[in-house]
C-alpha cells in the first residue's frame, strides 16, 4: 500500500475526515461490504491528524 500524505489546513482535513467516517459508517450500517475499504484511509488519516478524531467528538456532543 502507498503511503499518502495529506496537506490540508484544519478546518479541510476536518471536512475531509468527517465526509469519510460518515461514508464508512453509513456502509459498514447498511451491511455493504465495501466499508472496508475505508478502513486503511481512516487509519492513515487519524494518524497522520490524531486531534481530528477528538474534535469530530466534540462536534458530536455539541449537536
Amino acid at each position: 500500500m502507498r503511503k499518502v500524505n495529506f496537506e490540508f489546513n484544519t478546518t479541510e482535513a476536518f471536512m475531509v475526515y468527517d465526509l469519510i467516517l460518515n461514508t464508512y459508517e453509513t456502509l459498514k450500517k447498511n451491511k455493504d461490504k465495501g466499508y472496508k475499504l475505508y478502513e486503511p484511509l481512516l487509519k492513515t488519516i487519524e494518524e497522520q491528524y490524531p486531534s481530528l478524531k477528538e474534535h469530530r467528538e466534540i462536534v458530536k456532543t455539541i449537536d
